[in-house]
């Protein structure tokens, strides 16, 4: 069977996207178009982590933002927030002005980012190799198709909660994908540990993918074959760390607020806003799911941020670049899921667990952006369905992939492939780059 992608070219791939990503770190604005969506408001907690309130509450001045009576401090997912606050003193003690130090904060999305890249990688790599595919291109598939895909490198670029939990769910997929077909040892016990960690205390859209892991993890428990001791052991090795890490920042939200995830917390602040005479800032659609299915453009307007809308949803891309996209991912998926079902390669129990438990995840994940439209605020935005990404772009990968002993042209065609992918990719955020005016982070012009 072939070898994975050999590290040394793993890691000149990751690093030029690092690179890439660090670039728009420093480059990207604050403003409508400049800017990340949310941004300016996320920033308040690291700031203010950084400046040494360690455990900010809601509360606090500092972290409220200037609109709606708003705080990202309500919501216990909290780790891509201590991060950025760790990157941002760092700057800070180097002597980094304080813009500088701002866009250090970034760094935090730029890590968990590779982190979600390799992880992905390993598990094409993984099943490609299962299914007789030229694992070395499938691995270096993952990394371009998903690390250059327009809406990824954008989250990869600016502080939001999104890229913590995409990184959890790529931890999740290996370890469903090492535990299921080569048995729960160590590496895919810890793996899913810290998918568990990482998308808890990421974003609870991805909360569907920490149930499909954990559910499949304990079911294969249950069904193996060996004495209750050593299941046990199995299952608590991974769940302690996974609870020590996660509970207490929960805990602290029951203790502060009573309010276990802090959405309760957070919407009787806004409703405080609302009865104090502020503007209304949260629509929910109210005429039903198959309205807004049907009526709306939230099926288009999800799919073309899905794949890239840069700005506050304000710069969208040509027509052609989301048909292409569209095109490239229904083929080179379909692809694979055609040549998965002809040659059997993944009907075996492990292979049919494993298409259940990420189907699970990604049908939650859209449910859970469904609801929030529909409850709470109107939003058709597809950084709430990202976590999708992982899984199309390993397919992607798969499906576009030689087989092992296929043609050398074969192999010619696939990298030319990416190629042509990864040219578009940085195309486009060159084109972005200069029609949204990345030329930086003023801090000065931030509303507070």
């Amino acid at each position: 069977m072939g070898r994975g992608l050999p590290w040394q070219a793993r890691v000149a791939l990751l690093a030029c996207l690092a690179l890439l990503y660090t670039w728009m770190a420093a480059h990207l604005g604050v403003g409508t178009m400049a800017g990340g969506p949310d941004e300016s408001m996320r920033s308040l907690v690291p700031r203010a982590i950084a400046a040494g309130n360690l455990f900010p509450s809601g509360y606090d001045p500092e972290v409220i933002y200037f609109l709606g009576n708003w705080s990202y401090a309500f919501y216990p997912q909290a780790l891509g927030a201590y991060l950025s606050a760790f990157f941002m003193k760092v700057a800070e003690l180097l002597g980094f002005s304080e813009n500088a130090c701002f866009e250090a904060g970034r760094m935090a999305s730029v890590c968990l980012s590779v982190v979600a890249l390799t992880f992905a990688s390993l598990a094409a790599e993984r099943v490609a190799r299962r299914m007789r595919l030229d694992v070395r291109l499938a691995g270096a598939g993952a990394i371009v198709l998903m690390g250059l895909w327009p809406q990824y490198a954008f989250l990869s670029a600016y502080m939001n909660n999104e890229i913590v939990a995409l990184a959890g769910v790529c931890l999740i997929i290996y370890s469903l994908v090492s535990g299921l077909m080569d048995g729960w040892g160590a590496g895919a016990r810890a793996a899913l540990s810290a998918g568990v960690i990482v998308a808890a205390l990421g974003y609870w859209n991805a909360y569907g993918f920490i149930l499909a892991g954990v559910g499949t993890f304990v079911w294969s428990l249950v069904r193996m074959r060996a004495p209750g001791r050593e299941k046990a052991r199995l299952f608590l090795t991974a769940a302690i760390p996974a609870a020590v890490c996660v509970l207490p920042f929960f805990a602290l939200n029951v203790v502060r607020y009573g309010d276990l995830l802090g959405m309760s917390t957070f919407h009787e602040r806004y409703q405080q806003w609302l009865d104090a005479g502020g503007q209304v800032l949260q629509q929910p659609y109210t005429e039903g799911l198959a309205s807004m299915l049907l009526e709306t453009e939230y099926v288009t307007s999800t799919w073309r941020s899905f794949i890239g809308v840069f700005g506050y949803m304000s710069y969208l891309l040509p027509f052609l670049a989301y048909l292409s996209y569209t095109v490239l991912a229904c083929t080179l998926a379909g692809a694979f899921l055609a040549r998965g079902a002809r040659e059997r390669a993944l009907s075996g129990w492990g292979g049919r667990v494993l298409t259940g438990a990420v189907a699970l995840g990604c049908v939650v994940t859209v449910a859970l952006s469904l609801y929030y439209s529909l409850a709470t605020d109107y939003q058709p935005q597809g950084r709430y369905v990202i976590y999708l990404l992982p899984p199309l772009a390993m397919a992607m990968a798969l499906g576009a992939a030689p087989r092992e002993e296929g043609s050398h042209a074969g192999r010619v065609a696939c990298a030319c492939l990416l190629a042509a992918f990864a040219v578009a990719g940085l195309a486009i955020l060159a084109c972005a780059s200069i029609d949204c005016g990345w030329t930086g982070v003023d801090v000065t012009l931030m509303q507070h």
